[in-house]
């Protein structure tokens, strides 16, 4: 492909004859450059040994090179902070240009007036973009609002692009800070991301065509300097640019413009195949963004754009989520590998993943209802990801590109609760005090969830595998697959009966009818895992003892809760500490709901008991105060114990007897 003795290529870059480096190896005007940048690499140049060479076609007479992008970038409040207005000019050849057919000139931007001109300023074009918000913003389509193009004149050479806008970027800073203008291949498809994703970007590939000399040709051909000289070639005028191309005859390939270049290798065959592989390569990436925007639309994501612009709108940033593509999330779990896997379950399959900007997170690829129900999942995405509480697990994002939408949480270094109270060889790694905090941290996450919100969220699976531990073991609640948003004015809502064996509320599998309570019951299962280390069912063992619920409800009617108690929990812990905590579970397991205490009514009193157990001189102090009433009352009060007269108590300060 070189002439004899000649460097081949530059870097990762073939260079072809007529095109060279160094004396002898190159026809006049197509000398090329080999530079060696700063990392080391080296990288081919034309022009004014400024333009980076990307790839070079005997066969098309056609060459790609990289050129800079011009920014205009505003702080928000109108202050400009970047400005650039890049400049090109090929070098001495006139038979290299840019392409009017296969570039086009693009500005983008919300606030955007992109201009294109020749060095000598004998000609202006370009284009206007404006928008004040993103929903008008169709992508794959530049046609004036957050996208404009236009065509380059034909045998354009040199360029300088400039940039202004009409408002400072004051209207639409939020999401659209910078102004960006460019020559851009025909294939280029803009992408309402590009806001912000192009302040990162400096360089964009642009399509040059080049034709040998200046004749035709018949006036060129057995001329001096004529340059398809190999035998099995044959010259083509240029429809493009003034000049002509070689290309070997039929049944041959390689390069016309050497002396014996062109070998017959069964080269129409090998063309046929590579031009069929093309075309099915074209038609399947066709097909696939297709896809992509159907399950888009499917899976809401018009829906949730219309909400996440609405918010931007409104000034309420800090419940955007952000939509990631399909590419980004393959990417980020080395497309979807099993090693990837961190957890599974009835409603879908949870991966780590790292994304571009080094964040790890869990990706979850979700399973939801018909169709039908796509706009109350917006809706209940839209209000999860609003959920700023310490001990719920962070929705991130999205994707709704995939058949099954994809969920993007924070990801919990330790695992699940369910990890460390259950796996072998990890039993006894939480004490008492752990446990018990964890147990107080879960209760106000479902406190928070049934009560603090504008609509409440029931979680409708509540168990030990769905409270995650962080790097500090703090507990955080996740997996809101089965939750359910309830309207104040409705006390229940009947569905089909979803949840997990062991922990699902029994009043809720008869009815059908779900309330906050159905989340009690749950968490009571939890609260006594931890006190037992025994999971809620086990099937291995005789059927007296698998349920946990009924083997604990069993013990402490009898008198015999030490038999069920973890080992490490009864050394560390008082009967009367242990009993408190253990009547509290009992009250949440009971078979009416309306006779189970709320969860705000449960994490009050946890948090009680962790109190006493950090600062067991509370109860020293505030003895001498109930010593008198002790004597005429019951020897024992639990918190929320209730007393004769039917009244209760939640203050949460005396978890269990202070008399020594």
């Amino acid at each position: 492909m070189v002439r004899r003795g000649c460097q081949a290529e530059c870097g990762v870059v073939k260079i072809p004859y007529p095109f060279g480096i160094g004396r002898g190896c190159f026809l006049p005007g197509f000398d090329i450059a080999c530079n060696t940048i700063t990392n080391g690499s080296k990288v081919p140049l034309i022009g004014h040994g400024n333009i980076e060479v990307l790839n070079i076609s005997l066969v098309d007479g056609l060459m790609q090179v990289k050129h800079f992008i011009a920014h205009d970038c505003y702080d928000g409040r109108g202050k400009r902070l970047r400005r650039n207005s890049p400049w090109m000019e090929l070098g001495r050849t006139r038979s290299i240009r840019f392409s009017d057919t296969r570039n086009k000139f693009v500005a983008i931007g919300c606030d955007t007036r992109g201009y294109l001109t020749d060095m000598n300023r004998t000609f202006w074009t370009g284009c206007v973009s404006y928008c004040n918000n993103t929903s008008f913003v169709t992508n794959g389509t530049c046609s004036g609002i957050g996208c404009c193009e236009t065509k380059i004149p034909k045998g354009l050479r040199n360029f300088t692009v400039e940039l202004n806008s009409f408002h400072n970027h004051t209207y639409c800073s939020s999401f659209s800070p910078c102004s960006y203008a460019f020559l851009a291949d025909s294939s280029f498809s803009f992408n309402a991301s590009d806001f912000l994703t192009f302040r990162n970007v400096q360089m964009m590939p642009v399509t040059l065509e080049w034709a040998v000399g200046n004749k035709s040709c018949e006036e060129a051909r057995g001329k001096k300097g004529y340059a398809c000289v190999d035998v099995n070639s044959k010259c083509y005028d240029s429809t493009t640019v003034k000049g002509y191309h070689c290309n070997c005859s039929q049944g041959y390939e390689g390069n016309p413009y050497l002396p014996g270049g062109c070998q017959g290798a069964g080269s129409g065959f090998l063309f046929l195949c590579a031009s069929l592989s093309w075309l099915y390569w074209i038609l399947s990436k066709r097909r696939l963004i297709k896809l992509k925007e159907k399950f888009f639309q499917q899976n809401g994501g018009l829906l949730l754009q219309h909400h996440i612009s609405s918010s931007i709108d409104d000034g309420r940033n800090d419940s955007i989520m952000r939509i990631y593509t399909s590419e980004e999330l393959q990417r980020a779990t080395n497309d979807y590998d099993d090693d990837c896997i961190i957890g599974q379950g009835g409603f879908g399959t949870v991966y780590k993943g790292t994304l571009s900007d080094q964040r790890v997170v869990a990706i979850k690829k979700s399973k939801i209802a018909a169709k039908g129900e796509i706009e109350q999942f917006i809706n209940e995405v839209l209000l999860l990801s609003s959920i700023n509480h310490k001990n719920v697990v962070k929705l991130l994002g999205c994707c709704l590109e995939t058949q099954v939408p994809l969920l993007v949480f924070e990801f919990m270094s330790n695992g699940t609760l369910s990890h460390h109270i259950h796996d072998q060889g990890r039993r006894d790694s939480l004490s008492l005090e752990n446990r018990l905090r964890i147990a107080a941290e879960a209760a106000e996450a479902l406190a928070y969830l049934h009560s603090s919100l504008s609509t409440p969220i029931i979680h409708r699976d509540v168990k030990s595998t769905n409270i995650l531990l962080d790097d500090s073991y703090t507990a955080k609640v996740s997996d809101f697959g089965t939750s359910r948003l309830v309207p104040f004015d409705r006390n229940c809502l009947t569905s089909l009966v979803r949840g997990t064996i062991g922990y699902l509320d029994p009043e809720y599998f008869q009815s059908g009818q779900f309330t906050d309570k159905s989340d009690v019951y749950g968490f009571g299962v939890v609260l006594i895992e931890l006190l037992t280390g025994e999971k809620a069912l086990s099937m291995n063992k005789s059927e007296e003892h698998r349920s946990l619920v009924k083997r604990f409800i069993s013990c402490m009617n009898e008198g015999r809760l030490c038999e069920i108690l973890d080992g490490r929990v009864r050394r560390e812990g008082s009967m009367e500490q242990l009993m408190a905590v253990a009547e509290l579970a009992e009250r949440c397991l009971r078979l009416n709901g309306d006779e189970r205490p709320t969860m705000r009514e449960v994490a009050t009193e946890l948090q009680g008991m962790r109190m006493f157990t950090e600062h067991p001189w509370v109860g020293e102090e505030i003895e001498p105060l109930l010593a008198e009433p002790l004597l005429s009352e019951p020897a024992f009060y639990g918190v929320g114990h209730t007393t004769s007269d039917g009244d209760s108590s939640y203050s949460g300060l005396v978890p269990f007897n202070i008399t020594r």
